[in-house]
């Protein structure tokens, strides 16, 4: 079934083919990783599981939240692979995590499994 669409006289129409393959595209490169988004990287929890059973049995008890950043990550000139941070009481209060870690998305594929465990710890 074509797509249909409201111009701005609110009548409705067709778009040609190529247009509509053409917005297509544009559709999907949006839904592909944009900057400054966030999601969530299970494959850093496994391993920050690990480290915390074994090095940091302190932190048993802390609610941890791993996220992955998409997109260009810089600071001061210099690419950002990651960051930890403490919640704020006003955060931890909203959503209950005591602990936020950002890992850059977009170098995680390239890092050795040292590299990671590593960037984690």
């Amino acid at each position: 079934m074509p797509e249909l669409v409201v111009g701005a006289a609110g009548e409705q129409g067709e778009f040609p083919a190529d247009e509509q393959d053409e917005l297509q595209e544009q559709e999907e490169e949006q839904t592909q990783e944009p900057e400054g988004k966030f999601t969530e990287a299970p494959e850093v929890a496994e391993i920050a599981r690990d480290l915390l059973n074994e090095h940091h049995g302190h932190l048993a008890e802390a609610r941890i939240c791993y996220l992955f950043r998409l997109g260009t990550w810089v600071s001061k000139g210099d690419v950002v692979l990651g960051k930890a941070y403490k919640v704020s009481d006003r955060d931890k209060y909203l959503h209950g995590y005591d602990f936020l870690i950002i890992v850059n998305k977009d170098y995680w594929p390239a890092l050795t499994e040292d590299q990671r465990v590593a960037l984690v710890d």
